[in-house]
Protein backbone atom coordinates (compact mmCIF):
# COMPACT_ATOMS: atom_id res chain seq x y z
CA UNK A 1 0.00 0.00 0.00
CA UNK A 2 1.20 3.56 -0.63
CA UNK A 3 1.00 5.47 2.42
CA UNK A 4 1.73 8.50 1.22
CA UNK A 5 -1.48 8.59 -0.08
CA UNK A 6 -2.46 8.69 3.57
CA UNK A 7 -0.90 10.32 5.39
CA UNK A 8 2.56 12.88 5.55
CA UNK A 9 4.95 11.46 7.47
CA UNK A 10 8.71 12.23 8.24
CA UNK A 11 11.89 9.87 9.40
CA UNK A 12 13.04 10.54 13.19
CA UNK A 13 15.52 9.25 15.19
CA UNK A 14 14.72 5.58 13.53
CA UNK A 15 10.92 5.98 14.12
CA UNK A 16 8.17 7.47 11.49
CA UNK A 17 6.34 10.44 13.11
CA UNK A 18 2.66 10.70 10.90
CA UNK A 19 2.11 14.16 10.66
CA UNK A 20 -0.87 15.29 8.97
CA UNK A 21 -3.74 13.48 6.98
CA UNK A 22 -3.07 14.18 2.92
CA UNK A 23 -7.06 14.78 2.36
CA UNK A 24 -9.44 15.77 4.85
CA UNK A 25 -11.64 12.76 2.68
CA UNK A 26 -10.14 10.32 4.11
CA UNK A 27 -12.32 7.67 5.32
CA UNK A 28 -10.88 5.01 6.77
CA UNK A 29 -7.55 4.91 8.30
CA UNK A 30 -5.13 1.62 9.60
CA UNK A 31 -1.90 2.95 10.14
CA UNK A 32 0.85 0.48 9.68
CA UNK A 33 3.21 -1.15 12.49
CA UNK A 34 6.34 0.14 10.01
CA UNK A 35 7.38 2.07 6.96
CA UNK A 36 9.90 0.75 5.06
CA UNK A 37 11.34 -0.89 7.67
CA UNK A 38 11.19 1.81 10.09
CA UNK A 39 8.66 1.67 13.37
CA UNK A 40 5.59 3.84 13.51
CA UNK A 41 5.97 5.27 16.83
CA UNK A 42 4.23 8.86 17.10
CA UNK A 43 0.88 10.51 15.74
CA UNK A 44 1.52 14.56 15.74
CA UNK A 45 -0.90 17.06 17.56
CA UNK A 46 -4.24 17.68 15.31
CA UNK A 47 -2.55 14.58 13.06
CA UNK A 48 -6.13 14.07 11.32
CA UNK A 49 -7.97 16.74 13.48
CA UNK A 50 -11.45 17.64 11.41
CA UNK A 51 -11.18 14.67 9.12
CA UNK A 52 -14.91 14.43 8.99
CA UNK A 53 -15.76 11.82 7.17
CA UNK A 54 -13.33 9.40 8.90
CA UNK A 55 -15.24 6.30 10.31
CA UNK A 56 -12.56 3.63 11.15
CA UNK A 57 -8.92 4.08 12.95
CA UNK A 58 -6.69 1.13 13.67
CA UNK A 59 -3.65 2.69 15.82
CA UNK A 60 -0.45 -0.42 15.86
CA UNK A 61 1.02 -0.99 19.54
CA UNK A 62 4.12 0.49 17.96
CA UNK A 63 2.69 3.40 18.58
CA UNK A 64 3.73 5.50 22.14
CA UNK A 65 2.59 8.56 21.16
CA UNK A 66 -1.03 10.49 20.28
CA UNK A 67 -0.88 13.45 20.09
CA UNK A 68 -3.28 16.08 21.37
CA UNK A 69 -6.32 16.93 19.49
CA UNK A 70 -4.70 13.95 16.88
CA UNK A 71 -8.93 12.98 16.24
CA UNK A 72 -10.40 16.11 17.64
CA UNK A 73 -13.83 16.88 15.38
CA UNK A 74 -13.92 13.16 13.39
CA UNK A 75 -17.58 14.15 13.41
CA UNK A 76 -18.02 10.31 11.89
CA UNK A 77 -15.38 8.81 13.86
CA UNK A 78 -17.40 5.09 14.90
CA UNK A 79 -14.62 3.00 15.95
CA UNK A 80 -10.84 3.11 17.42
CA UNK A 81 -8.65 0.76 18.32
CA UNK A 82 -5.71 2.44 20.47
CA UNK A 83 -2.21 0.68 20.92
CA UNK A 84 -2.02 -1.82 23.80
CA UNK A 85 1.13 -0.16 25.24
CA UNK A 86 0.16 3.43 25.00
CA UNK A 87 0.28 5.15 28.53
CA UNK A 88 -1.35 8.54 28.19
CA UNK A 89 -4.78 9.67 26.33
CA UNK A 90 -3.35 12.96 25.47
CA UNK A 91 -5.78 16.27 25.66
CA UNK A 92 -8.82 16.91 23.06
CA UNK A 93 -7.26 13.99 21.25
CA UNK A 94 -11.18 12.75 20.63
CA UNK A 95 -13.26 15.58 21.62
CA UNK A 96 -16.40 16.11 19.63
CA UNK A 97 -16.50 13.16 17.95
CA UNK A 98 -19.92 12.74 18.00
CA UNK A 99 -20.31 9.16 16.67
CA UNK A 100 -17.77 7.47 18.31
CA UNK A 101 -19.61 4.72 20.27
CA UNK A 102 -16.86 2.22 20.69
CA UNK A 103 -13.13 2.47 22.54
CA UNK A 104 -11.24 0.10 23.99
CA UNK A 105 -8.89 1.97 26.64
CA UNK A 106 -5.77 -0.40 26.72
CA UNK A 107 -4.44 -1.41 30.19
CA UNK A 108 -1.67 0.18 29.96
CA UNK A 109 -3.00 3.33 30.19
CA UNK A 110 -1.68 5.82 33.28
CA UNK A 111 -3.71 9.01 32.29
CA UNK A 112 -6.89 10.59 30.48
CA UNK A 113 -6.26 13.95 29.13
CA UNK A 114 -8.27 17.28 29.54
CA UNK A 115 -11.32 17.11 27.49
CA UNK A 116 -9.86 13.65 25.64
CA UNK A 117 -13.35 12.73 25.03
CA UNK A 118 -15.60 16.11 25.60
CA UNK A 119 -18.77 16.27 23.48
CA UNK A 120 -18.39 12.16 22.65
CA UNK A 121 -22.65 12.26 22.48
CA UNK A 122 -22.48 8.68 21.38
CA UNK A 123 -20.35 6.99 23.84
CA UNK A 124 -22.68 4.74 26.16
CA UNK A 125 -20.25 2.84 27.69
CA UNK A 126 -16.96 3.61 29.63
CA UNK A 127 -14.67 0.91 31.31
CA UNK A 128 -11.35 2.76 33.14
CA UNK A 129 -8.61 -0.23 33.90
CA UNK A 130 -6.90 -0.34 37.07
CA UNK A 131 -3.73 1.21 35.93
CA UNK A 132 -5.09 4.71 35.06
CA UNK A 133 -3.71 7.32 37.37
CA UNK A 134 -5.51 10.45 36.61
CA UNK A 135 -8.61 11.47 34.51
CA UNK A 136 -8.23 14.83 33.44
CA UNK A 137 -10.38 18.00 33.65
CA UNK A 138 -13.67 17.76 31.26
CA UNK A 139 -11.99 14.17 30.22
CA UNK A 140 -15.67 12.86 29.59
CA UNK A 141 -17.68 16.59 29.70
CA UNK A 142 -20.96 16.68 27.31
CA UNK A 143 -20.79 13.08 27.08
CA UNK A 144 -24.45 12.77 27.41
CA UNK A 145 -25.15 9.09 26.23
CA UNK A 146 -23.16 7.69 29.00
CA UNK A 147 -24.72 5.75 31.12
CA UNK A 148 -22.98 2.90 32.05
CA UNK A 149 -18.85 3.20 34.09
CA UNK A 150 -16.53 0.94 35.13
CA UNK A 151 -13.77 1.93 37.41
CA UNK A 152 -11.15 -0.35 38.17
CA UNK A 153 -8.62 1.94 39.68
CA UNK A 154 -7.18 2.39 43.21
CA UNK A 155 -5.70 5.39 44.22
CA UNK A 156 -6.60 7.37 40.85
CA UNK A 157 -7.34 11.34 41.04
CA UNK A 158 -10.42 12.54 39.48
CA UNK A 159 -10.36 16.13 37.90
CA UNK A 160 -12.62 18.97 37.66
CA UNK A 161 -15.86 18.26 35.67
CA UNK A 162 -14.31 15.03 34.36
CA UNK A 163 -18.01 14.49 33.97
CA UNK A 164 -19.74 17.40 33.33
CA UNK A 165 -23.82 17.42 32.00
CA UNK A 166 -22.86 13.10 31.46
CA UNK A 167 -27.02 13.01 32.45
CA UNK A 168 -27.27 9.94 31.66
CA UNK A 169 -25.13 8.32 33.63
CA UNK A 170 -26.74 6.08 36.19
CA UNK A 171 -25.09 3.26 37.11
CA UNK A 172 -21.32 3.04 38.28
CA UNK A 173 -19.33 -0.12 39.10
CA UNK A 174 -16.06 -0.06 41.04
CA UNK A 175 -13.97 -2.63 42.72
CA UNK A 176 -14.46 -3.47 46.93
CA UNK A 177 -11.12 -2.48 48.06
CA UNK A 178 -11.67 0.99 46.14
CA UNK A 179 -15.39 1.85 47.12
CA UNK A 180 -13.79 5.00 49.40
CA UNK A 181 -12.44 6.73 46.27
CA UNK A 182 -13.16 10.67 46.45
CA UNK A 183 -16.24 9.96 44.05
CA UNK A 184 -19.17 11.70 45.07
CA UNK A 185 -17.42 14.88 45.68
CA UNK A 186 -17.79 15.27 42.27
CA UNK A 187 -21.42 17.54 41.69
CA UNK A 188 -21.77 16.60 37.84
CA UNK A 189 -22.45 12.58 39.15
CA UNK A 190 -25.62 13.03 41.01
CA UNK A 191 -27.84 11.27 38.88
CA UNK A 192 -25.67 8.21 39.52
CA UNK A 193 -28.92 5.75 40.92
CA UNK A 194 -26.60 2.19 41.47
CA UNK A 195 -23.31 1.52 42.30
CA UNK A 196 -21.96 -2.53 41.48
CA UNK A 197 -19.19 -3.30 43.63
CA UNK A 198 -17.22 -6.40 42.42
CA UNK A 199 -15.13 -8.61 44.99
CA UNK A 200 -12.50 -10.06 42.84
CA UNK A 201 -11.01 -13.52 44.54
CA UNK A 202 -6.86 -14.86 43.42
CA UNK A 203 -7.82 -15.89 40.38
CA UNK A 204 -9.15 -13.03 39.18
CA UNK A 205 -12.79 -14.04 38.93
CA UNK A 206 -15.59 -11.52 40.57
CA UNK A 207 -19.00 -11.54 42.05
CA UNK A 208 -20.69 -8.19 41.23
CA UNK A 209 -22.87 -6.96 44.03
CA UNK A 210 -25.73 -4.00 43.58
CA UNK A 211 -25.05 -2.12 46.64
CA UNK A 212 -26.75 1.29 46.22
CA UNK A 213 -30.10 3.17 45.59
CA UNK A 214 -29.33 6.22 47.28
CA UNK A 215 -29.48 6.96 50.55
CA UNK A 216 -30.27 10.57 52.52
CA UNK A 217 -26.98 10.06 54.29
CA UNK A 218 -24.91 9.37 51.09
CA UNK A 219 -26.78 12.25 49.36
CA UNK A 220 -25.96 14.55 52.43
CA UNK A 221 -22.52 13.70 52.56
CA UNK A 222 -21.60 12.81 48.83
CA UNK A 223 -23.72 15.11 46.37
CA UNK A 224 -23.24 18.29 48.76
CA UNK A 225 -19.75 17.61 50.27
CA UNK A 226 -19.22 21.91 49.13
CA UNK A 227 -22.16 22.44 50.82
CA UNK A 228 -21.97 20.10 54.46
CA UNK A 229 -22.79 23.76 56.21
CA UNK A 230 -25.76 24.15 54.08
CA UNK A 231 -26.68 20.12 54.78
CA UNK A 232 -26.95 20.34 58.28
CA UNK A 233 -29.80 21.95 58.33
CA UNK A 234 -31.30 18.83 57.53
CA UNK A 235 -31.11 16.97 60.84
CA UNK A 236 -34.30 14.39 59.75
CA UNK A 237 -32.61 13.72 56.10
CA UNK A 238 -31.93 15.26 52.75
CA UNK A 239 -34.54 15.77 49.95
CA UNK A 240 -33.88 18.15 46.91
CA UNK A 241 -37.01 19.83 47.60
CA UNK A 242 -35.66 20.53 51.18
CA UNK A 243 -33.20 21.97 50.13
CA UNK A 244 -34.62 24.13 47.31
CA UNK A 245 -36.99 25.14 50.38
CA UNK A 246 -34.00 26.10 52.81
CA UNK A 247 -32.56 28.05 50.15
CA UNK A 248 -35.24 31.02 50.11
CA UNK A 249 -34.11 31.63 53.86
CA UNK A 250 -30.77 32.40 53.13
CA UNK A 251 -29.46 35.29 53.82
CA UNK A 252 -25.80 35.29 53.24
CA UNK A 253 -25.32 36.58 49.77
CA UNK A 254 -22.15 34.61 49.22
CA UNK A 255 -23.68 31.55 49.79
CA UNK A 256 -27.26 32.65 47.81
CA UNK A 257 -24.60 32.54 45.00
CA UNK A 258 -22.93 29.75 45.40
CA UNK A 259 -25.83 27.35 46.06
CA UNK A 260 -27.71 29.08 42.73
CA UNK A 261 -24.78 27.73 40.54
CA UNK A 262 -24.33 24.78 42.04
CA UNK A 263 -27.94 23.74 41.34
CA UNK A 264 -28.08 25.01 38.17
CA UNK A 265 -24.78 22.09 37.28
CA UNK A 266 -26.67 19.30 40.01
CA UNK A 267 -30.26 19.28 38.74
CA UNK A 268 -31.47 16.52 40.22
CA UNK A 269 -34.95 17.17 41.20
CA UNK A 270 -35.11 20.72 40.26
CA UNK A 271 -38.49 22.23 39.15
CA UNK A 272 -38.35 24.50 36.68
CA UNK A 273 -40.18 27.28 38.75
CA UNK A 274 -37.02 26.62 41.02
CA UNK A 275 -34.64 26.90 38.02
CA UNK A 276 -36.16 30.31 37.22
CA UNK A 277 -35.59 31.55 40.62
CA UNK A 278 -31.99 30.35 40.79
CA UNK A 279 -31.21 32.05 37.67
CA UNK A 280 -32.92 35.08 38.42
CA UNK A 281 -30.97 35.75 41.00
CA UNK A 282 -27.87 35.40 39.46
CA UNK A 283 -28.93 37.83 36.37
CA UNK A 284 -29.98 40.40 38.87
CA UNK A 285 -26.59 39.83 40.85
CA UNK A 286 -24.19 39.07 37.78
CA UNK A 287 -21.49 41.65 38.81
CA UNK A 288 -21.35 40.55 42.35
CA UNK A 289 -21.92 36.80 40.92
CA UNK A 290 -18.46 36.87 38.57
CA UNK A 291 -16.47 39.20 40.89
CA UNK A 292 -17.23 36.52 43.77
CA UNK A 293 -16.19 33.53 41.29
CA UNK A 294 -13.30 35.07 39.98
CA UNK A 295 -12.35 35.99 43.16
CA UNK A 296 -12.31 32.73 44.23
CA UNK A 297 -11.14 31.07 41.10
CA UNK A 298 -14.16 29.12 40.68
CA UNK A 299 -14.85 28.36 36.95
CA UNK A 300 -17.53 26.06 37.69
CA UNK A 301 -19.34 29.10 38.55
CA UNK A 302 -18.50 31.14 35.49
CA UNK A 303 -19.26 28.24 33.68
CA UNK A 304 -22.85 28.11 34.94
CA UNK A 305 -22.45 32.24 34.42
CA UNK A 306 -22.07 31.40 30.24
CA UNK A 307 -24.03 28.11 30.07
CA UNK A 308 -26.98 30.55 30.79
CA UNK A 309 -26.35 33.35 28.72
CA UNK A 310 -25.48 35.86 31.85
CA UNK A 311 -21.70 35.98 30.56
CA UNK A 312 -22.23 36.93 26.64
CA UNK A 313 -20.29 38.34 23.76
CA UNK A 314 -21.44 41.48 24.65
CA UNK A 315 -19.72 41.49 28.32
CA UNK A 316 -16.94 38.64 28.17
CA UNK A 317 -14.25 40.88 26.76
CA UNK A 318 -15.00 42.82 29.85
CA UNK A 319 -14.80 39.54 32.40
CA UNK A 320 -11.72 38.19 30.94
CA UNK A 321 -10.09 41.82 31.39
CA UNK A 322 -10.92 41.65 34.63
CA UNK A 323 -9.93 37.92 35.68
CA UNK A 324 -6.56 39.36 33.96
CA UNK A 325 -6.51 42.43 36.41
CA UNK A 326 -7.38 39.85 39.71
CA UNK A 327 -4.13 37.92 38.26
CA UNK A 328 -7.17 34.48 37.81
CA UNK A 329 -4.96 32.94 34.99
CA UNK A 330 -7.16 29.77 35.03
CA UNK A 331 -10.39 32.06 34.88
CA UNK A 332 -8.93 33.98 32.16
CA UNK A 333 -7.73 31.01 30.22
CA UNK A 334 -11.27 29.44 30.39
CA UNK A 335 -13.14 32.91 29.83
CA UNK A 336 -10.89 33.26 26.37
CA UNK A 337 -11.50 29.34 25.09
CA UNK A 338 -15.07 29.81 25.28
CA UNK A 339 -15.33 33.09 23.78
CA UNK A 340 -13.33 31.61 21.13
CA UNK A 341 -14.92 28.15 20.75
CA UNK A 342 -19.03 28.84 22.03
CA UNK A 343 -19.25 32.69 21.06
Amino acid sequence: MNYAQLFNYIVGDKKIVIKSAVSKRITELEIPSEVSGIPVKEISNDAFSRCKQLRRVIIPDTVEIVGDGAFNECTDLIYVKLPSNLERINDNVFSNCRNLDEVVIPDSVIEIGYEAFYGCISLRDLFVPSGVEQIKDRAFADCIRLSNAVFLFGDCSIGFRAFYRCRSLKSVTMRYEYTKLDFYSHSELAGVREIKVRIYDNDGEYIEHRVFVPTDELKTEGYNAIHREYCQLFKSGFTWKGYDEVYSFLEDMEKRIDVSAYRLICRDGLTEEMEKEYYSFLKKNSKVAINQFLDYNDIAGLEVMADTGIINRFNIGRTIRLADKMGRDKCKEFLTRYKKIRL
